[in-house]
């Protein structure tokens, strides 16, 4: 790929100071779908450097902005809510310099599509990159053999943003821009600016049950990407460790005691089942419990002492610390 919209390019610059990821890491297993009765993005136009816009078609918060829509930019899937701003958070499926097949067939084959699925309330946006190829293969051969497909998933409502993957036909040589592949999430890019960001949060090592890194753009050397590509039906999973005001004003979760030794109890109002993660300060889900009354207690005893997350989807998130 020739140019950048956003650079990544190795290039030193400040390093602000690292947060922890502001989301709840897991792994799923769910059957890949690929998009049908879905809207083209590319209407067959060859991609390499793309510059291209959906509309989500509902408001989802990602860290600390408000998104109603995706700018699609170089290196190929990096996805940001507003391409005019000095300081952008960027989400990333896959980090890696990917191209339309087409750039050595002639004719589009790496079609860019979305949809939204779902009621009013509980939507899914779902952008699809189906069959793209990796520039560096296109560059060195002219040839673009090794292929994989992959989705963005926004969930209206949670605020739960997931990289789903899906087949590929890999066939030789390595292609990756860090020896492998990885997804990412990026706080406060400096537009514009090479390698200046708060923090960038990336997958590491196992593919099927990853650990999340914060990148040094001072030391590209350090970076530890994945040993593969996902296998096809794996699910990156990323639950926000906040709420949105919505949540906060019309629905209650409480928890305590918030300093505890051996048990907690959660009181959520609802006799409907749902499911409470416990989450650690890394993101990590440590702990998940199935609650079938507004009073619920669980038993935290075997926790390691430290500042853990009570998570319920659509409820909300409480704190406590384990003594």
């Amino acid at each position: 790929m020739k140019t950048y919209l956003l650079t990544l390019g190795l290039c030193a610059s400040s390093f602000l100071s690292a947060q922890n990821l502001p989301y709840a890491f897991s792994v799923l297993n769910q059957p890949y779908e690929p998009l049908t009765d879905s809207i083209s993005i590319n209407a067959g136009e060859i991609w390499d450097d793309p510059e291209y816009f959906a509309p989500i078609g509902f408001n989802i918060q990602v860290i600390d902005e408000v998104w109603n829509q995706l700018l699609i930019v170089a290196p190929g899937s990096l996805c940001l809510g507003d391409l005019t701003a000095d300081s952008i958070h960027l989400l990333m499926p896959v980090l890696e310099d990917i191209c339309d097949v087409g750039m050595s067939t002639g004719t589009s084959g790496s079609p860019i599509s979305y949809r939204l699925d779902g009621e009013p309330g509980s939507q899914i946006f779902k952008l699809e990159w189906s069959n793209v190829g990796f520039y560096s293969e296109y560059d060195e051969s002219n040839t673009n053999f090794n292929t994989f497909s992959f989705q963005l998933w926004l969930h209206e409502g949670s605020n739960i943003i997931e990289y789903r993957f899906g087949p590929s036909a890999i066939k030789g040589g390595n292609f990756f821009q860090f020896g492998g592949p990885m997804s990412a999430i990026a706080e406060d890019f400096a537009n514009g600016q090479k390698n200046a960001w708060q923090n960038l949060w990336y997958t590491s090592n196992d593919p099927a049950n990853p650990t999340i890194e914060l990148m040094d753009p001072n030391d590209f050397m350090s970076v530890v990407p994945l040993t593969g590509l996902p296998a096809s039906g794996t699910v990156y999973h990323f639950a926000p460790l906040f709420v949105g005001t919505e949540e906060i004003e019309t629905i209650g979760l409480n928890i305590f005691p918030t300093w505890a030794d051996e048990t907690i109890w959660i009181q959520t109002g609802t006799n409907t089942t749902i499911v409470a993660d416990v989450i650690d300060l890394s993101g990590k889900r440590v702990m998940q419990e199935s609650i079938q009354s507004p009073m619920h207690q669980i038993n935290v005893s075997a926790l390691p002492t430290g500042v853990y997350f009570i998570r319920i989807e659509g409820l909300g998130i409480k704190k406590f610390v384990k003594r």
